[in-house]
């Protein structure tokens, strides 16, 4: 994917901006996640992963022009939120150059891929992971050129929540909700926690 350069409105905010996926409609779906294990869901909510990996400090994430999570350092990050069900996509981002974020890049994305790539969806009652959102920069910001790709990584991602998240994961079974089938959240896990529920296990 390419993102091709636009000229910031300030001469102050020289490479300042956005990398937008798509049309950026807003809508009220996410929340923060509560504080603590023993938290209540509404019947419309599931909780989102959202797992990213960048060269560049993130400034946010958005999903259908929603800012979901802000703040991310570089490198890989999984962050939680409570979200509304329904049909998504990942609709932008904005990177900075250093870690204070003092500079960013005002971009727009020009990508051959089809809209469905970017969607996924939230299921209520569960633990929600679309994949992870993978953004690489070339040759720096101030050449406006970026890779963002979506790559499912269920396998990292269950046993980095066990470990991080014991409590959620026991709650709430991870599933898959990208635009592709994933093999082994729907056969290994599935079958783990059927043999754990016929056996009596907590």
């Amino acid at each position: 994917m390419r993102v091709a350069p636009v000229p910031a409105s300030r001469a102050a905010l020289a490479c300042l901006g956005v990398l937008a996926i798509g049309a950026l409609v807003g809508c009220a779906a996410f929340r923060p996640l509560p504080e603590g294990s023993d938290f209540a869901l509404a019947p419309d909510e599931g909780l989102l992963v959202v797992h990213t990996e960048t060269d560049r400090p993130i400034v946010y994430v958005a999903v259908d022009g929603e800012r979901v999570v802000r703040g991310l350092a570089r490198g890989v990050r999984y962050e939680i939120v409570v979200a509304k069900a329904g049909s998504y996509r990942w609709s932008g981002f904005m990177l900075a150059e250093r870690d204070d974020e003092s500079r960013v890049l005002r971009s727009r994305v020009q990508t051959r891929r089809v809209n469905d790539y970017w969607r996924f969806r939230v299921e209520p009652g569960v633990l929600n992971y679309p994949g992870q959102l993978v953004v690489y920069t070339a040759g720096g910001l101030r050449k406006g050129i970026a890779d963002a790709r979506v790559v499912d990584r269920s396998a990292l991602v269950y046993t980095t929540l066990r470990e991080r998240h014991r409590e959620l994961v026991d709650r709430f079974p991870l599933v898959y909700t990208g635009g592709t089938r994933d093999v082994f959240l729907e056969r290994v896990v599935g079958r783990g926690d059927a043999a754990r529920e016929g056996a009596g296990a907590p």
